[in-house]
């Protein structure tokens, strides 16, 4: 029997189309630094570059991207126009919103959680020069990450969205490192039952067994294929080749073949096709699938240029959509025609080969995966299954099975030991888990997930202990008790109040939401990491006031981990002076409450602050200051010329009021210290217009007049850069009713 091993490959599953794009017009661009740099920007990115690059805008025309020059290329192409050999590559940028399939180090690629855009910067002999680059790139949305490419097939996905026009029903995500298997595995045309692969795992040397999930050109019926089958099969220790097998070479006599006019279009619909097959299996991003393309003539050039156009399409999707390409193909056909595409740098080639070339002496047959039709230094980072023999039965166990026979070692499903939204438990304990992006989130009950008993797939704590310890960037989790939604970034999740930012809704994992809610807490609940929580105050929403007390309110985040309590500062200040210290009443700090009532003096700005404490025991920054300033009544106000009358009134603010019908009637109050004022006033159809003024200096005016008398209304000016000195009302009407009750006058 031979030995069979996991390993995590450590690269991450590949995008789609990636550096394919443009050779147009240059762009100007202005230069900065005295000529020797120039700043470019492109959909609220910017990055700094040297001022002599061209620029090319590539967006929605033909073009071709080419990193065997320098320039900085905007956007991606309706379709390429490069020549048919690029070789070499140099410093340049591209920012781009498709695939990121072919990113190597040292290059370097720079991504923001809130935008689709991606910035590549090739590094081509410079490393120094890629890393100045990527760290000057900002985006006016939110912050930056950039990525360092650790392996030569890595960096291949990034979180973001698809573009405009193109299917995406499940959009991009990153995902979590590619599961490989080294050993034995067969190909059967039908799924077997559970019985007969339980029998061989114990008793055959196989350890990998395909399945062909669907395709135009799937030629057996699959009974048994469904999810329960693909989490029994994982549960019995199997690993699973994914198979689709669509259409064929248009050279074929197969009933369903390549249109080489839609070979592209043909291409990318398989590769969402088989999506949906996987998902409906339990398997999401990160999985591989394999295209079953069989042997076609290879002389045949519009044929192979059909194929390969079929192909390329394959891989660009399957990358774009965050899966992991692989084809199946006859040695002297299939794969002669990807190898002979290994020197053009805009076919999408795929992760994995399966090579198809039987022994003719069974006796003397090498098994290895290596392949005279492949260069050993391409696809060797397990990336190759050799099918050696064809179809002949085996018998194992009293099991017998028409099987094809293969070496593997390359990658399989799942992507991880358990498939995404299954539950695994940990033997010898009563705890389960359910998989999210990957990793395992703490399950308290069914009920916290909305469901009725499940499964539950056992693992050693050497097993258990091997799952990633956070879920994968991008994984959207759905607390099943809120039905809100978060984005994981570096095991943090982040509430999406809606979709719009990924244009349609995004796969999602419904988990126990108190696993979010109780995040980066201790023990089980540490399999999500908690992320600085926030606030915000939210009342009063007026600035100026007549009444005696107000109630300050706030309101908490949705964050992960949730929020706990807050503590809660107030400070004042006089008309006339400074603002006090801040003052933090005992029974304001770690409270529950969303409010504070707090009494007002007349002529008192007051502020408050707040602060969120989460379940982590994480503090926020103190909010901003919310402030609501009390007015002063009017008998606080001098009469500087003729023509007021001082009148009391019980419905006037403190019961008293300023009477006049004089144009040019002034009220004043000296010295105060006033960032905003307001007036006091009674409003009415009758009513007259006031102007304000500081020292002089014009503030704004009032127009008193509305269609119903209302009194102690408060109407706040525009706000000034803090002034001192005489505040003045003047009655620029003539005959009109002016009644001044007070006058706001704020310090913020």
């Amino acid at each position: 029997m031979l030995a069979s091993t996991f390993r995590s490959a450590g690269r991450a599953a590949a995008a789609g189309g990636t550096v394919l794009v443009l050779a147009l017009t240059a762009v100007p661009w202005p230069a900065e630094a005295a000529g020797q740099s120039k700043t470019v920007p492109f959909r609220g990115f910017r990055v700094t570059v040297p001022a002599d690059w061209p620029v090319h805008d590539v967006t929605g025309k033909p073009g071709c991207v080419r990193f065997d020059r320098s320039a900085v290329y905007l956007g991606d192409p309706t379709r390429s126009t490069c020549p048919p050999r690029l070789v070499g590559r140099t410093q340049a940028v591209h920012l781009t919103t498709r695939s990121l399939q072919g990113v190597v180090r040292p290059d370097r690629v720079v991504t923001s959680a809130d935008s689709r855009v991606a910035v590549v910067v090739s590094a081509g002999r410079d490393p120094a020069a890629a890393r100045e680059i990527a760290a000057s790139v900002t985006y006016a949305g939110g912050a930056v990450d950039v990525h360092s490419p650790s392996g030569r097939y890595s960096a291949r996905t990034f979180a973001g969205t698809s573009p405009a026009g193109s299917i995406s029903t499940a959009g991009q995500r990153a995902v979590s490192a590619a599961t490989t298997f080294t050993g034995q595995g067969f190909d059967a045309c039908t799924a077997r039952t559970l019985s007969e692969l339980a029998t061989w795992y114990s008793a055959s040397p196989y350890k990998a067994v395909n399945m062909y999930i669907g395709g135009a050109s799937r030629g057996c019926a699959q009974p048994n294929l469904n999810a329960s089958w693909v989490s029994s099969v994982i549960a019995q220790g199997w690993v699973l080749i994914p198979t689709y097998v669509g259409l064929q070479a248009p050279c074929r006599d197969y009933p369903n073949r390549i249109d080489p006019a839609q070979a592209a279009a043909q291409g990318s619909a398989a590769a969402d096709d088989a999506i949906v097959q996987l998902n409906a299996l339990g398997l999401g991003s990160g999985n591989p699938v394999y295209f079953d393309m069989e042997a076609f003539t290879y002389s045949d050039t519009g044929c192979r240029q059909a194929v390969l156009d079929f192909l390329d399409a394959w891989t660009a999707q399957l990358h774009y959509r965050g899966y992991v390409s692989g084809v199946y193909g006859s040695a002297g056909s299939t794969i002669r025609a990807l190898v002979s595409q290994l020197s053009n740098p805009v076919f999408d080639q795929p992760d994995q080969l399966w090579i198809a070339r039987w022994c003719t002496d069974l006796t003397n047959c090498d098994t290895s995966t290596s392949d005279p039709e492949v260069p050993a230094d391409q696809w060797d980072d397990h990336q190759r299954i050799r099918q050696y023999r064809g179809g002949h039965t085996e018998t194992w166990g009293g099991v017998t099975i028409n099987i094809d026979s293969n070496t593997v070692d390359g990658a399989v499903s799942p992507s991880q030991l358990a498939a995404e939204g299954s539950f695994v438990g940990i033997s010898g304990s009563s705890d389960v888990y359910r998989i999210a992006g990957g990793a395992p989130v703490f399950t308290s009950s069914w009920e916290s997930v909305g469901l009725p008993s499940q499964p539950v797939q056992p693992l050693s704590p050497t097993q258990f202990d091997s799952l990633p310890s956070r879920p994968a960037d991008g994984t959207f989790l759905v607390g099943a008790a809120t039905g809100r939604i978060y984005r994981v970034t570096n095991g943090v999740g982040t509430f999406v109040p809606s979709w719009a930012l990924y244009g349609t809704p995004q796969p999602t994992t419904t988990v126990d939401q108190a696993a979010l809610d109780n995040a980066g807490t201790g023990g089980v609940w540490n399999r999500l990491s908690s992320g600085r929580p926030s606030v915000r105050t939210t009342g009063p929403t007026t600035l100026g006031t007549v009444t005696a007390s107000t109630r300050f309110t706030w309101a908490g985040g949705i964050s992960s981990s949730a929020v706990a309590s807050y503590d809660v500062r107030w400070r004042r200040a006089r008309w006339d002076g400074g603002f006090g210290a801040w003052t933090r009443p005992a029974g304001w700090q770690r409270t529950a409450n969303l409010d504070a009532p707090l009494g007002l003096r007349p002529g008192h700005t007051y502020c408050v602050s707040v602060r969120v404490r989460n379940r982590a025991g994480q503090l926020s920054a103190w909010t901003g200051s919310r402030c609501l300033t009390r007015a002063l009544d009017d008998r606080r106000l001098a009469a500087t010329t003729a023509g007021w009358k001082a009148r009391t009134g019980s419905r006037n603010y403190a019961g008293t009021f300023m009477s006049s019908t004089t144009r040019g009637a002034k009220l004043a109050r000296p010295g105060a210290k006033v960032a905003r004022v307001g007036v006091v006033a009674t409003v009415c159809r009758p009513c007259g217009v006031v102007a304000v003024r500081i020292d002089g200096r014009w503030v704004g005016q009032v127009d008193l007049s509305a269609p119903t008398l209302r009194r102690r209304q408060v109407v706040m000016l525009r706000p000034f850069p803090r002034e001192a000195g005489t505040v003045t009302v003047t009655v620029r009407s003539s005959g009109k009713r002016v009644h001044i009750d007070g006058l706001v006058l704020s310090r913020k």
